[in-house]
């Protein structure tokens, strides 16, 4: 790099970087020199200069650990790599936790609340989640460089937010990601990168004003790197077939009685027992009138009763090598499925704000009576493209469809804690010791799976079986 160029992009360095490359110069040919432009340089004195500005430009942000270098490079066909390169720099031997808040919203922007939980991370512009920043720390590993991949890249840039050196680039449209931006900020004073990613109509001055008011605050507490997320560990790794599944059990059918333990919102566990009594399935959303959620009545017909939904089959690409590929459409017909669910507190004491979690899953029984979940239900879940091998298993990973007969979780019910007390809506306000809670369901299901559907009245992640009732072979189609 000529010393040329490097009067022509001082005006985009950072303070720190100023101050650094001053010190290098001024250890090279002397302050004096620099100052007045007296005295005499040799050739020699020249290149190690020029040598010294060269090598202090290429680190893009300085910290009091020393050099963390921001670099940025191809990846593949399609995408572009950021590495954030720690190598020959001591990492601080803990980690300062942090926040992360944006303090300048651009006109029509509000802070993300959920259950009465602001996230100062996240912002919405005009109210809709579809339009949406949002801000994570990811901190550095302790040593060497790690490549951040950014898919389906269309342009990206390197940009300045305060004192810290940024890159950004603008995202093109996927199956599994709208189109959007995504940028990562440097901060070597807490050994951390925060990614920035938007989705939907945010624009680039829009874009501009959050960056410039994000601030990353410590909270004084401190982390083992084993306790962080780190760069290593940001992109997820392929999975094996079997672990984009729960341990599903059959517990039995309508009218029997389910046991399984339960929580109040404190977490205090509650001995609780189930039975599904009633199910009903219905071309249209009548039965529920007035309270038909918003998303659901597009997907009722001219006729008024539910249309068809249409599956597409991709298999994904990864936005790096490979781009969408598109498998397959199918039109089947959808029905509003409905059941009634009897909760019982069995302990011998009151409880309060008991959680619900009531889905609706699609499950095959194999020859052996082990139990899975469909692939296609996998596959509209967005799970089927992380699970290693299902692509080569099935012929495709990935389903979309125009309606909400592929969904599994809770619709629709009609118990519900309101009072603000709650992180939620699916809380049962009160149980006496021994006392039974009628809930209603109704989910919109594709017809083509009801002979694979199961009530999982315990649903949960991690230890323990979620527990089934069986449904689909009792289900049949109403007015």
């Amino acid at each position: 790099m000529r010393l040329t160029d490097m009067k022509d992009e001082w005006p985009h360095m950072p303070e720190s970087m100023k101050v650094q490359v001053r010190d290098l110069v001024e250890n090279e040919s002397g302050k004096a020199d620099l100052q007045t432009g007296r005295g005499r340089r040799s050739r020699k004195k020249m290149i190690v200069l020029a040598a010294a500005l060269a090598a202090s430009f290429a680190a893009i942000t300085v910290g009091a650990n020393g050099l963390v270098r921001l670099k940025e490079k191809k990846a593949g066909s399609y995408g572009r790599a950021t590495i954030v390169d720690t190598a020959g720099t001591k990492a601080p031997s803990v980690l300062q936790d942090v926040d992360i808040s944006f303090d300048r919203l651009p006109d029509g922007y509000a802070y993300q609340k959920q259950g009465g939980q602001t996230f100062r991370n996240e912002v919405l512009k005009d109210g809709s989640d579809s339009n949406l920043a949002a801000a994570y720390a990811i901190y550095l590993d302790k040593d060497g460089s790690t490549d951040l991949i950014t898919a389906n890249v269309t342009s990206g840039r390197k940009l300045t937010v305060g004192d810290h050196e940024a890159v950004i680039y603008q995202r093109g449209a996927s199956i599994s990601q709208g189109a959007g931006t995504e940028a990562y900020v440097i901060y070597p004073e807490y050994w951390l990168a925060v990614q920035v990613q938007t989705r939907g109509d945010v624009s680039e001055e829009e874009l501009s004003t959050l960056l410039n008011g994000l601030t990353v605050t410590p909270t004084g507490i401190t982390m083992q790197y084993g306790d962080a997320v780190t760069l290593s560990q940001w992109t997820m790794k392929d999975a094996s077939l079997a672990s984009g599944q729960r341990t599903f059990r059959l517990a039995g059918t309508i009218g029997d009685t389910v046991s399984f333990t339960g929580s109040m919102q404190d977490g205090t566990d509650v001995p609780m027992e189930a039975a599904v009594t009633e199910v009903h399935a219905y071309d249209s959303l009548d039965v529920l009138g007035d309270s038909v959620p918003d998303e659901w009545k597009n997907d009722v017909g001219a006729d008024g009763k539910l249309a068809d939904n249409t599956l597409t089959y991709y298999i994904a690409g990864d936005g790096i090598n490979t781009q969408d590929q598109l498998v397959k459409t199918e039109t089947v017909k959808q029905k509003l499925v409905c059941a009634t669910v009897e909760f019982t507190n069995a302990s011998d004491e009151d409880a309060a704000n008991v959680n619900f979690v009531t889905e609706l899953r699609r499950i095959l029984v194999n020859s052996d009576q082990t139990l899975e979940e469909k692939p296609e239900a996998l596959a509209s879940q967005d799970l089927g493209a992380y699970i290693k091998g299902f692509a080569d298993k099935y012929g495709y990973d990935t389903i979309r469809s125009t309606g909400h007969g592929t969904e599994y979780e809770m619709g629709w019910f009609d118990v519900s804690q309101k009072d603000g007390s709650t992180d939620g809506s699916n809380y049962i306000p009160h149980m006496s010791a021994g006392e039974t809670v009628t809930v209603h369901f109704a989910w919109i299901v594709d017809e083509s799976d009801f002979p694979n559907l199961y009530l999982n009245v315990n649903s949960h992640v991690g230890e323990g079986d979620n527990l089934l009732i069986g449904i689909g072979s009792v289900l049949n189609t109403e007015g």
